[in-house]
This record gives C-alpha cells, sequence and structure tokens, in this order.
C-alpha cells in the first residue's frame, strides 16, 4: 500500500460545519466520490455510506510518542479495553507467526448487548518500502450457519476456528492501521483505514455515523492517554515480559530510523500533535 493513499479529494460540493469536542471541530465537505471529510486541529477524518450495514472511514492523527510504544500497545490484544470502545475480553486461538494471529473478542455493544468476533490480524514491516509498518485486522470467512457441520470443521490457513458459543458471533470491523514514525522517531502518525459492518439496518444512518465517528475519535484519544502513561502502564512490564519479541521489533524501527531515510513528506502533515491534556474529561 503506497503512502500516497489520498484521506480524500478535494471536491467543489458545498461545506458545512460540524462540532465535537475541543480540538476536533472541523468543516465537513463531500467530494465526488460519496467521501465526507472533517478535517480538524487533531484529526483528519473521512467517511461514507456505503451500503445499508456498512460505513466506511478514513483518519488520521498524530501522537506525540514513538512507533515502539504505538505497536505494543496495539499488539498485546488482552489488555486492547484500555482504548477500544466495548471492548469485553479477548482470547488467543493461534499464533501463525510472530506477527499475525487469529483472536476471539467479545465486545459489549449498546443495545445488541455481547457479542463475539473472529479476528485475523497481521502487521508487515513495510519501513522500507514506504515508511510504514501496516496492521490489518479482518474476520475470516466462516460457512452460514445453517451448515453445522461445515461450521464445525471449519478453518482458517490450516487452523481451525473456535466453534460458535452460546453468544452470537458478528463480523469484525475490516481495519487497516499504518504507522509512520515521525520527528526522528519522537513521534508517530496514525493512519486508521476501516469498514465498519455495524447490521443495523433499521437505525438512521446518520445516527450509526455518528456513533461510529464518535467511537474512533475515543480510540485516538485513549491509545494518546496510553502513550502518556506507557512507562507506568501495564505495556511496559508486557515488553519486559517478552524481551525476544520486542527486541526484535525494536531493531527493525531503530535500523530504518538510523538510516536516515524517512519520508520527508510526512513531517508537513498540517496536524497538530495530539494533546492529550486537551481531552481529560474523555
Amino acid at each position: 500500500m503506497g503512502r500516497k493513499v489520498s484521506l480524500a479529494r478535494r471536491g467543489s460540493s458545498s461545506s458545512k460545519k460540524g462540532s465535537s469536542k475541543k480540538g476536533f471541530s472541523a468543516k465537513s465537505n463531500s467530494d465526488e466520490e460519496g467521501w465526507i471529510r472533517e478535517k480538524g486541529k487533531y484529526l483528519d477524518l473521512c467517511y461514507r455510506v456505503e451500503r445499508e450495514s456498512c460505513v466506511s472511514m478514513k483518519v488520521r492523527g498524530k501522537l506525540p510518542c514513538a512507533l515502539f510504544a504505538v505497536l505494543a500497545i496495539l499488539n498485546e490484544s488482552d489488555l486492547a479495553g484500555n482504548w477500544a470502545p466495548m471492548f469485553k475480553s479477548a482470547e488467543l486461538v493461534t499464533s501463525y507467526s510472530r506477527a499475525s494471529q487469529l483472536l476471539l473478542q467479545t465486545f459489549d455493544y449498546p443495545l445488541l448487548g455481547l457479542k463475539e468476533t473472529v479476528l485475523f490480524s497481521f502487521g508487515v514491516n513495510a519501513l522500507e518500502e514506504c515508511g510504514a509498518v501496516i496492521i490489518f485486522c479482518c474476520s475470516p470467512p466462516e460457512p452460514a450457519a445453517a451448515a453445522a457441520a461445515a461450521a464445525a470443521a471449519a478453518s482458517f490457513l490450516g487452523r481451525p476456528l473456535p466453534p460458535k458459543g452460546k453468544l452470537p458471533r458478528a463480523q469484525s470491523a475490516d481495519l487497516v492501521f499504518l504507522l509512520y514514525p515521525l520527528s526522528g522517531g519522537s513521534q508517530t502518525t496514525l493512519e486508521l483505514y476501516g469498514a465498519f459492518h455495524h447490521g443495523l439496518r433499521f437505525v438512521p444512518q446518520r445516527l450509526v455515523t455518528f456513533v461510529l465517528k464518535k467511537v474512533v475519535r475515543g480510540m485516538f484519544v485513549q491509545i494518546a492517554r496510553q502513550c502518556q502513561n506507557f512507562n507506568n502502564s501495564p505495556y511496559r512490564e508486557r515488553v519486559n515480559n517478552n524481551p525476544t519479541f520486542y527486541s526484535w521489533m525494536k531493531d527493525c524501527i531503530d535500523d530504518y530510523l538510523q538510516a536516515d531515510h524517512q519520508l520527508k513528506q510526512l513531517e508537513s502533515i498540517s496536524l497538530c500533535s495530539f494533546n492529550y491534556e486537551d481531552f481529560q474529561d474523555t
């Protein structure tokens, strides 16, 4: 995935004012492809309704911490409740490699209650190619509910999928995280591209979109919070307890930064570095 992916094309459609929390105030405008852009002080956000039960979003923000810390926060899946709204728990089903795994997660959604999702995630070190570490997340394909025998024997990449339990199983959002080290490694630009399959056919799309935007913005706030408190957080303990993996990850980042071939255009992104102090009440 190239670095030149645009968050939104500049369209000629009329703009309208949008409001949110301090630092997120933005003007909205729609381009010819239907993307509605809301650019604020800290976040550049675009969204588009794809169909009745799916909304796509593209978000960019700067975090005032090193890439290593952000990756550690995203990697520790059972601690995702520190930054992912509605998250309840996660269980490792299988590890395909040190950078790919299959998880069984539980979420507690408003109105819908508890649901479980199976999530496949894998990371790619693309620092040399495009200056980023890329993390992909999606639900693996599963047989239809009617095919009970097939569902019991379902597998993904040669490993069995967890059998369905008492909780209804939902499709997870399709997510792509792109993380770019900035300012000699002291800051990180985080870009998130997501397709959210909400399945709420009888809920007004405007309400669904409003909630999803709030969720995504809340994720950025909480990731920034974890970054600020990283050295005194459970993540630091996890790093210390898994030196083999995290030393490998740190070496990959250090090799790239020391080579002095960072993509300089990233430094000019017109967003302020995220300041968690502005969001203490979130």
